[in-house]
């Protein structure tokens, strides 16, 4: 079984690295105590005037980064990065602002 993180990112600079590292750590958790045999991370970047754009990048060799040029909304968001997954991929989607534990959404 594969599962995406789609990650709708508006304006969240001061989280988006945070949330990143920590999808990154429950992937290898996810993985290692679950079927899931592979873990994609996406962040969509919701036509953001800020540096999330800039800060995501840095882990460009771990997740995938799809930009819009502007606001198309959360659900777009999630649509969108659900669009580019494989058919057999599960998806859930994960809050910038770190309200929901993402170790729990295995």
């Amino acid at each position: 079984m594969k599962l995406l993180i789609a990650i709708p990112a508006l304006t969240e600079e001061a989280s988006i690295q945070q949330t990143i590292e920590r999808c990154l750590e429950a992937r290898e958790y996810i993985i290692g105590t679950s079927p899931v045999m592979r873990v994609d991370i996406t962040v969509v970047s919701d036509g953001l005037t800020d540096r999330t754009v800039e800060l995501a990048s840095r882990w460009s060799d771990l997740i995938k980064l799809i930009v819009f040029p502007e606001n198309r909304g959360y659900g777009a968001a999630i649509k969108e990065a659900c669009s580019r997954r494989p058919r057999s991929t599960r998806g859930i989607a994960k809050d910038t602002q770190l309200a929901h534990h993402t170790r729990r959404a295995e």
